[in-house]
């Protein structure tokens, strides 16, 4: 699971959970080893965003302080896992 926090409000909040916007990129690591990746960005003048942390068994997202997304790992994992037969069975009736 994971708690995200999005502080934005310059786009709406079905475009900053679904955007495919280029210059972005998501990286997971360990506490101790942020301070190693905040070095590297801010010596090559990069902009970061520490968006939040994962663990636990929901998935818990926020924009602008205002709870968007709240679903369990399992949930998550069963749509995931099969979604798109789901879909494809869907439209065959």
């Amino acid at each position: 699971g994971c708690a995200i926090q999005v502080p934005t409000e310059k786009m709406r909040t079905d475009a900053i959970l679904f955007s495919e916007s280029q210059s972005r990129f998501l990286v997971t690591l360990q506490d101790d080893q942020l301070y190693k990746l905040k070095e590297l960005l801010e010596k090559r003048d990069l902009p970061y965003l520490v968006l939040g942390a994962t663990g636990g068994d929901s998935l818990k997202i926020a924009v602008c302080g205002k709870i968007a997304v709240v679903l369990s790992v399992s949930v998550v994992e069963t749509a995931y896992q099969n979604g798109l037969a789901k879909y494809f069975n869907d439209l065959q009736r």
